[in-house]
């Protein structure tokens, strides 16, 4: 590390002001929208700041406090990669940013995380501070594009602030808080993107600007932490824009041509150092020789083969050997009992969606009462995961009650539709492909977020959110009114 300097250390308090006086002001602006939203707001903030420095301080003091889930200077086994992550980050800000490979593993959250340190300091609280700033621009969207006092706002913002995945990971130097940002920078522009199709306007520079540019942005960061994820958002973007291309009745052949560009866009710029893996794949599957099948057989067979303390798979189960003959011989990976045939692919394939899924979705004590899914060890953070999995579940039917409500026809709106098709394309994979609970944990946020943010860029409550801007005017134009003293002979005066 290079000596540091008081200039430095004075740049880095500038930016730490800065970001605390960017927390206050939007705080503030979030207030006068709304109080409650406000409070929902700062509890986020809080949860975030005050855990993130007593975890760090308690770990890197080595107090005596969960001292079996420490791992010493200021980090958890709880995010095990967060050390990691901070090391890689701080050596490219000794050795300049541009040394993290495009192939490293999450290239876009190193150099984030890197360039973030290097204005406010090498440290993992920087990370927390990080966290921070990254929930606080995604609740600033959430509440922009959702309006006040709305439940749709409500649902989506409580979901991000007091969800406690969310909470833990955002409290070491992990990627999650910045994934979910980038998910909703994606749900931003394509809201904008919709709504300027919707209500028949022209497509104004600025606009189409804004939304092409968010898009494009969050894209290229989920494609840099997690690849599939932004293969899967391309995806979904696809028949979104075949919808809005039907939708648009005046000027068809110009949305047409619209909608292939921004595709054309988003493929090669959103996929960043990815594009190549992008191509790949999508040349396989326009020429029929894609096997999803096979790839995802060999990705179990690494989570099986890994094992770990909260392996939801079975004890007796295969080998990484036998699990890549699954495809081709169309057995199933489970070792065949002692004259017993071997369960054919399809009743394999649907007991492992059925596991994976319950792990996702079921607090794991019900599921192993149930015998859905059978541990191998590690049951210290269990109650907490069952803590974890009610809310989800909780906030995922009041973010559906909501959409649906709202929207009774659901399949014609474009943003519906495409959070509901990256919704299952991301949740089947992972509960065939993923065995072990740990990570599970962490990944099944993918699923999560982007329901619980539908109702806000669904539309739902827009009827509310317009009612109450209405009586807002209507309250501030009232003490105006009654102030004017009005005579009849006044006018014929004049």
């Amino acid at each position: 590390m290079p000596p540091i300097s008081l200039s430095s250390l004075a740049l880095e308090g500038l930016a730490d002001v800065a970001v605390g006086c960017g927390v206050l002001l939007a705080y503030r602006w979030t207030r006068r929208r709304s109080p409650r939203l406000a409070g929902i707001f700062a509890a986020g903030v809080l949860l975030r700041a005050v855990g993130g420095v007593l975890l760090f301080t308690i770990s890197l003091l080595h107090w005596p406090v969960l001292t079996s889930l420490q791992t010493g200077g200021g980090f958890w086994t709880l995010a095990i990669d967060a050390h990691w992550y901070f090391n890689e980050a701080a050596m490219a800000v000794s050795h300049g940013i541009g040394t993290i490979p495009g192939d490293a593993p999450s290239p876009a959250y190193l150099r984030a995380l890197a360039a973030w340190m290097t204005l406010t300091g090498v440290s993992p609280a920087s990370g927390v501070l990080f966290n921070v700033t990254c929930f606080v621009a995604g609740a600033l969207i959430v509440i922009a594009v959702a309006g006040v006092r709305t439940a749709a706002a409500e649902v989506a913002l409580v979901a991000l602030s007091i969800s406690p995945a969310l909470v833990i990971f955002s409290t070491q130097d992990v990627k999650e808080s910045f994934c979910v940002l980038a998910m909703t920078i994606v749900l931003g522009g394509l809201w904008l993107w919709c709504r300027m199709f919707r209500e028949a306007q022209a497509l104004r520079p600025l606009g189409v600007l804004v939304a092409v540019a968010s898009m494009t942005a969050g894209i290229y960061v989920t494609a840099g932490i997690r690849a599939y994820i932004g293969a899967f958002i391309i995806a979904a973007m696809t028949p979104v824009a075949a919808m809005l291309v039907v939708q648009s009745r005046s000027a068809r052949w110009r949305a047409l041509l619209a909608q292939v560009v921004i595709l054309l866009v988003l493929f090669r710029a959103g996929a960043g150092a990815y594009y190549p893996y992008y191509e790949h794949i999508a040349r396989e599957a326009v020429s029929w020789t894609l096997s999803p099948t096979s790839q995802l057989d060999e990705a179990r067979a690494a989570f099986v083969a890994t094992g770990g303390a909260t392996s939801i798979a079975s004890t007796k189960a295969s080998s990484p050997t036998v699990s890549h003959g699954l495809a081709r011989s169309g057995a199933s990976s489970e070792p065949a009992r002692s004259g017993a045939p071997p369960e054919p692919a399809p009743l394999a394939l649907f007991k492992r969606l059925v596991i994976g899924s319950a792990a996702i979705f079921v607090p794991i004590s019900i599921a192993r009462a149930l015998s859905l899914v059978r541990f191998n060890g590690g049951r210290g953070l269990l109650f907490v995961t069952d803590i974890d999995t009610i809310f989800m579940d909780v906030l995922i039917l009041s973010a559906l009650y909501l959409t649906f409500a709202a929207n009774p026809r659901f399949w014609t709106r474009p943003v519906i539709v495409f959070v509901l098709l990256l919704v299952v394309m991301t949740a089947l994979p992972m509960a065939y492909v993923v065995t072990n609970f740990g990570t599970l944990f962490r990944l099944r946020l993918l699923v999560a977020v982007p329901l619980w943010l539908l109702p806000a860029f669904a539309g739902a409550g827009e009827k509310e959110g317009l009612a109450s801007r209405q009586a807002r005017q209507e309250r501030s134009i009232e003490p105006v009114a009654q102030s004017i003293e009005f005579r009849p002979g006044n006018l014929a005066n004049k």
